[in-house]
């Protein structure tokens, strides 16, 4: 479902470099974004243009900007993918500590 099946992880998609001008913004020392990036996402003040989502996900984005501008746009399936893993491990986590508040240490068994 991510990739449509294609498994392609690296495909640039329109909107999907949101994150990665405002990390090569951040990497230049400001946090206002071309306005052509942002779209109808952006709102203006002072005569910049910046976005309104948050700054975490270009945080995580810097090194890669830092390196290259080959991956603009093209990150957005792996970011998916990377945060579907974290929220897979941490559900697991809270439903193994459910498990041991309700059950205790007794053995994990098939029976009711």
């Amino acid at each position: 479902m991510l990739t449509a099946g294609t498994w392609r992880l690296f495909d640039a998609h329109p909107t999907s470099d949101f994150y990665d001008a405002q990390a090569h913004s951040i990497l230049a020392g400001h946090l206002d974004m071309p306005a052509s990036v942002l779209g109808i996402e952006a709102f203006a003040s002072g005569g910049k243009t910046y976005m309104y989502q948050g700054p975490f996900p270009a945080l995580l984005r810097l090194p890669v900007a830092a390196l290259t501008h080959e991956l603009d746009g093209k990150l957005a399936e792996l970011s998916m993918l990377a945060a579907f893993a974290v929220a897979a491990a941490a559900i697991s986590g809270v439903a193994w500590r459910v498990r041991h508040l309700v059950r205790g240490d007794d053995p994990v068994t098939r029976q009711r």
